[in-house]
């Protein structure tokens, strides 16, 4: 799913064989400092492509104004069950100026836009990551595979699209993207991903092979 008034997402990449393998050994959650961008001197319009610098803002389909507030490049890894999730980029992004089409589209994802405005603004969290399968068997996850977000001051954001992946053994999906909306403060310094359960994947089901895990992630001050 497509978020236009938030974000351009990337789609999914391609899947790639890899020879070396991770460790099998499971890992404890990990939290990295990352680099990270929270000013900008002057403000920037793009009129297409992402957003990379803080500041910078773009007009799209006449929903709004969506602006980046802060960009983290944290390359945090976890590894559960052979699985490796690394989280390669997080963008929280202001939509303002909303539009009559603004409010319509939210509604059609299911969102109450009155219950997420800020000073009459909405924010966005965008995450990408990869994901590498070093079991011998197909995987999956089930609900999604970052079913949930919360922050330090245990605010959970609420999903508004999600990825269900299919990966073949020993390969690595990147540039997978998820977007959630937040309610209430978007000042927090570290934020908690949670992973869908891993399922092996036979024909057309989906089999229990490992529990979900949490993915720490420190955004700086």
């Amino acid at each position: 799913m497509l978020l236009s008034t938030a974000v351009v997402l990337v789609a999914c990449g391609n899947e790639t064989k890899e020879q070396q393998s991770i460790s099998q050994t499971r890992q404890e959650t990990t939290t990295m400092s990352t680099t990270i961008a929270t000013t900008s001197t002057k403000n920037k319009e793009v009129k297409s492509g992402p957003l990379t610098e803080v500041g910078q803002y773009t007009y799209q389909n006449g929903n709004g104004k969506v602006e980046l507030i802060k960009i983290a490049t944290p390359n945090v890894e976890k590894n559960s069950n052979n699985v490796t999730i690394t989280i390669k980029e997080i963008k929280l992004l202001k939509t303002s100026e909303l539009t009559n089409k603004a409010i319509d589209f939210w509604s059609q994802h299911q969102v109450n836009i009155d219950d997420y405005l800020s000073n009459n603004n909405i924010y966005t969290l965008q995450v990408k990551y990869d994901v590498k399968n070093d079991n011998d068997v197909n995987i999956g996850f089930s609900q999604a595979t970052i079913k949930s977000v919360i922050s330090s001051d245990g605010i959970e954001f609420d999903k508004v699209s999600e990825q269900l992946l299919k990966i073949s053994p020993h390969a690595k999906k990147t540039d997978n993207a998820s977007v959630f909306i937040i309610k209430g403060s978007s000042e927090f310094n570290d934020i908690t991903f949670y992973t869908g359960d891993i399922l092996r994947i036979e024909g057309s089901g989906g089999y229990h092979l490992g529990e979900g895990f949490p993915i720490n992630v420190h955004l700086g001050e």
